[in-house]
């Protein structure tokens, strides 16, 4: 396939890169580095729509698409005659496209980028051509998305979080067991590294991502509830400091927590320790509550929580 030299030149400003990106960001300079060529040819076209879609897709992690795959298109709509259209869509690509993208997972040395390239094969290759795609670009896109987090080359932590996930779910996928017990051990690194109190999402991705789970051991599941534990008394101790000043509380937060750990619990049939920790995070609502100024108070806030707690 032919790559434009203005295509090339873009690939490669961000294949340099060592600062965080957004994929989409390279998609979004492919395009305007497009408006400026004028008329371009069939060759060049498909050069720069192989690399352009390349960074467009949406990851669905979770949420089902119209072509029943990870990646998703960015845009949809719909004709008066019922006509759907997407952006990208994989009806406009074909074997060379997937070539090329295979051909980029192996050389490109950007994690972010070489990771986005090796799962576009394995998630998409299949549809596109109709052949089997070789597990060798799971694993690579894996390896690739746990170099990116580790190099801290997200823009924010919650993507970080995104990749490892998936990573897992590719490991998964191939039933690669040793690459499986390597993200799940890094995943408890990367939580050290960003697990704020005040971001929900840096500190549930363990729970979601493997309470339960068989390749989990009781050690590492131990750890997962009592990293729960610290947050939810944290988010529901309503200490005040001299100046009025609650520095950790957080009812929503606590919440959160409460809910998984309840979940936990319960699983183990233990129920006082269910009620103890709908308890926390009832309190912490109730303390906010009482807190406000009479104005802003939700009549129904006392009754609602009182009854979670007999719920538990």
């Amino acid at each position: 396939m032919k790559i434009p030299d203005w295509v090339q030149s873009v690939i490669s400003r961000f294949e340099l890169r060592t600062e965080p990106f957004m994929e989409v960001e390279v998609a979004d300079a492919l395009r305007a580095a497009w408006s400026g060529q004028g008329d371009q040819g069939d060759e060049d076209w498909k050069g720069f729509l192989s690399e352009w879609s390349a960074f467009l897709f949406l990851e669905g992690r979770g949420r089902e698409n119209v072509w029943g795959t990870y990646f998703a298109p960015m845009a949809s709509w719909k004709e008066q005659n019922g006509t759907e259209h997407f952006q990208p869509d994989i009806k406009a690509l074909d074997a060379e496209t997937v070539a090329h993208w295979e051909q980029r997972a192996k050389t490109c040395t950007n994690p972010v980028m070489r990771a986005r390239y090796s799962d576009l094969v394995w998630d998409l290759g299949s549809a596109i051509t109709g052949q089997k795609t070789d597990a060798e670009y799971a694993r690579l896109a894996a390896d690739s998305y746990v170099e990116a987090a580790d190099r801290g080359l997200y823009p924010m932590e919650i993507f970080g979080i995104q990749w490892l996930g998936r990573a897992l779910d590719l490991s998964r996928l191939v039933n690669d067991a040793d690459r499986i017990t390597r993200i799940v051990e890094f995943m408890f690194v990367f939580y050290d590294r960003v697990a704020k109190l005040e971001f929900a999402g840096t500190w549930l991705f363990l729970f979601d991502n493997l309470y339960g789970e068989k390749f989990v051991t009781p050690e590492q599941e131990s750890r997962i509830i009592g990293n729960l534990e610290t947050m939810l008394s944290k988010a529901s101790d309503t200490t005040a400091t001299d100046c009025g000043v609650h520095p950790t509380l957080d009812p929503w937060a606590a919440e959160a927590a409460a809910q998984r750990l309840a979940r936990h619990y319960h699983r183990r049939n233990d129920k006082t320790n269910v009620e103890r920790v709908i308890k926390a995070y009832g309190d912490a609502f109730r303390y906010m509550a009482g807190q406000a100024s009479p104005m802003l108070r939700w009549p129904g806030c006392s009754l609602s929580l009182s009854t979670t707690s007999r719920k538990g």
